[in-house]
């Protein structure tokens, strides 16, 4: 009695543990630890699999996520990005003790043995993948299993299981179905002779409609399993399968974009297999896949497995194809967000003429304009040559190219989300500077994209290009100095940029400097800030340089009519105090990296240096002044 009214509780009983639009998958311990990059577009991570032990025994396997400490720090890193980890039991060839567990004398055991193990290692729930009970004993013992294991796992852990697309609806029990949270369709490994792609768009469809109208199950406790692989036919005429990665290797731009291709070469027991025509879900039809469980308010997507991907970065990825789709159904008009993103413009124009600036390391074949600040800002650049070509295989750390464009002004301590509209022909990234640092976020290559992250979306070295230790601490919203968008390992490619919109919630900026009236006037604002009488300089920007009203700013600003400079033609133009007799001159770029730096002795008031023609034009940088005279100066310039 106590087991059929808990049952009844269940089915009315609110839980929060799945939501509209989740992305669930699987790991085998057979497959690489999950990169942040893939964590970041997960709710949840299933890790495959333990088979059952007599007595509730709960053995790990001995590789992968179930590592000596891999398997703790896993399910930390996943909890800290808001994944929720899951373990699997069972699996196919793993059934174990499941039909002797769920007996009515080992019962209690078993799900004792499960629970024991779940809370020693802070787990989210468990997913049950017994392929299958077979006689109708099992499935009666499989169903009161599965009502006592929810009940222990309780409302706000969750309880799934897996089942094949050829077992009908009426496979289970409704008290079977009743007691999950959620309900992994395997809508994959469906071929047949009139139907060669095992996870055919039209078939899987079909299957998860008729679990969606079945009235046994909520439907957003559905998910729509989609394959990170194909499969086809070999010469020998036997089925072969093989992983995403692997068949659009070398073959990114095309494969990635259709649904079946070929020849794929498979390897067997240690013998490579020709696939002629090898059927997969390319991007296409991962976001077909994707669009339809949100169409018809299915839970979301069930992924087997996340190992077989390409970088969740890569703008192949099928994983970020489903992130992406996902994000973009809940933009749609019905799911806005109730307070939409404000903040300042970044792209919209109202800044001086020099905000943006060019990033780039110097002399190594990069080479960018900023043609437009604003209204859209827009820029071309070509990154440098790969050095591969240049030092072969014993490439310095320091001779990997770099170009982009940044934006190095204002308060970010601050920040809650970024929204960018844009546009581009090549793949880019954004990335928010502290310092030398940089965490990053890829931008994907499109007309008209929009993207929206928060701060925990950029990641330290995504690409794993640095391979060191994160800076102590990470992200550091206080030391965040700006925000760049940069090339992506796209040497030697003209890259288009327009951006129409980069708005930066929660960011604090003056439009003519980053605090006002401060100690060095105008330095920040009005453009370059000189004295020759432009509209880049003070006559363009002192009334809002003094907004605090602060006297010194004003005396300052009076200075800055006797002492300027600017740069022209690649020669810096200093105009000094007549007491001045030396002169110590350095220009940084807005990373705080030294360009250039000279010792000069003063004859007249005013000076001329010609700048190295290795440095970059069309930046901006930081111009630095110290005089004998005492009076110094700092400012930004733009190197022309």
């Amino acid at each position: 009695m106590k087991e059929i009214l808990f049952v009844s509780a269940l089915l009315i009983l609110p839980t929060m543990i799945f939501a509209k639009g989740d992305i669930v998958a699987y790991l085998p311990e057979y497959r690489s630890i999950p990169t942040d990059a893939q964590l970041e577009r997960l709710t949840h991570l299933v890790l495959f699999s333990i088979t059952p032990g007599e007595n509730g025994a709960m053995p790990l396997p001995s590789s992968g996520w179930a590592r000596d400490n891999t398997f703790a720090s896993l399910v930390s890193n996943a909890r800290s990005k808001n994944v929720k980890v899951i373990i699997a039991l069972g699996g196919w060839n793993r059934t174990g003790w499941f039909p002797e567990g769920v007996k009515p004398a080992n019962r209690q055991t078993f799900v004792n043995g499960i629970m024991a193990f779940v809370n020693q290692h802070n787990l989210d729930g468990v997913d049950i993948d017994w392929e299958y009970p077979t006689t109708n004993e099992e499935k009666t013992n499989f169903e009161a299993f599965c009502i006592l294991l929810k009940q222990a796992l309780g409302p706000d852990k969750r309880l799934s299981f897996a089942i094949g697309a050829q077992y009908a609806t009426n496979f289970y029990s409704a008290a079977t179905i009743g007691a999950l949270d959620a309900l992994h369709l395997m809508t994959y490994d469906m071929q047949s002779n009139n139907r060669p792609h095992h996870a055919d768009m039209q078939h899987s469809k079909n299957v998860l409609s008729n679990w969606l109208n079945s009235g046994l199950i909520d439907k957003d406790k559905v998910f729509y399993g989609v394959p990170f692989y194909g499969r086809g036919r070999d010469t020998d005429n036997q089925w072969r399968e093989a992983t995403y990665s692997q068949i659009i290797r070398d073959h990114e731009a095309s494969r990635s974009q259709t649904d079946q291709s070929g020849p794929v070469i498979v390897n067997v027991s240690g013998t490579d297999r020709t696939v002629p025509t090898i059927y997969y879900d390319g991007v296409p039809q991962i976001q077909e896949k994707t669009q339809f469980a949100w169409e018809n308010n299915a839970g979301g997507i069930m992924i087997w497995e996340i190992g077989q991907d390409v970088a969740a970065t890569s703008p192949y990825s099928l994983l970020n194809a489903i992130y992406t789709k996902t994000n973009e159904l809940r933009g749609s008009p019905t799911d806005k967000p109730k307070d939409p993103i404000t903040g300042p413009d970044l792209a919209d124009g109202t800044w001086d003429p020099y905000r943006w600036t060019v990033v780039s390391d110097e002399g190594r074949g990069s080479v960018a304009n900023i043609s437009k600040q604003g209204d859209p800002l827009s820029a071309t650049w070509t990154l440098g040559p790969h050095p591969e070509t240049i030092y072969g295989d014993e490439i310095p750390g320091d001779a990997w190219p770099h170009i982009g464009i940044g934006f190095y002004e204002g308060d970010w301590s601050k920040v809650t989300h970024i929204k960018i509209e844009y546009s581009v022909n090549e793949r880019t990234y954004a990335s928010l500077s502290m310092g030398d640092d940089q965490y990053l976020v890829e931008l994907f290559p499109g007309n008209n994209m929009t993207a929206t992250f928060t701060p925990a979306n950029f990641t330290w070295d995504p690409f794993d290009w640095w391979k060191g230790a994160a800076p102590a601490g990470g992200l550091d919203l206080s030391k965040v100095d700006g925000i760049a968008i940069s090339a992506l390992e796209t040497n030697e490619k003209p890259t288009t940029l327009t951006v129409t919109s980069l708005i930066v919630s929660g960011l604090v900026i003056d439009k003519d400097g980053n605090g006002g009236g401060d100690n060095n006037g105008d330095n920040n604002g009005g453009g370059n800030g000189d004295n020759n009488g432009d509209n880049n300089g003070d006559n363009n920007g002192d009334n809002t340089g003094d907004n605090t009203g602060d006297n010194t700013a004003v005396k300052n600003k009076l200075a800055l009519r006797t002492f300027g400079a600017n740069v022209v033609n690649g020669t810096i133009n200093l105009s000094l105090p007549l007491n001045t007799k030396t002169a110590n001159v350095v220009l940084f770029d807005l990373r705080a990296r030294v360009l250039f730096e000279q010792n000069i002795a003063i004859n007249t008031p005013v000076a001329n240096l010609s700048l190295p023609k290795n440095i970059l034009r069309n930046q901006a940088a930081i111009l630095q002044i110290k005089t004998d005279s005492g009076f110094n100066k700092t400012q930004k310039v733009l190197l022309k």
